[in-house]
């Protein structure tokens, strides 16, 4: 069995998209997001949305951060997203 320690050293920075794994007005909402940090002391995942559907926009702009319970992140529906180098 891993510890929470373990899980956050093998989850990378990048980009994730979460498929349904957002909830707003009781909807699930499919996400993308950058992670770009941890805070264990509350085991959450930091990250910044990077693309959401229009009519959220409103409410959870591009940008804006939200904190993931690890929880979620582990277990649910998260791909990293493959981004091109551009320096290639």
């Amino acid at each position: 069995m891993k510890t929470f320690n373990q899980y956050i050293s093998e989850i990378v920075k990048g980009i994730y998209k979460g498929f349904g794994m957002l909830i707003i007005d009781g909807q699930k909402v499919d996400v993308e997001v950058e992670l770009y940090g941890t805070d264990n002391k509350n085991n959450t995942f930091l990250t910044r949305i990077v693309d959401i559907d229009k009519k959220y926009q409103n409410t959870h702009p591009i940008g804006k951060e939200v904190a993931i319970p690890a929880k979620t992140f582990r277990r649910g529906r998260w791909v990293k997203v493959k981004t091109p180098n551009a320096f290639k």
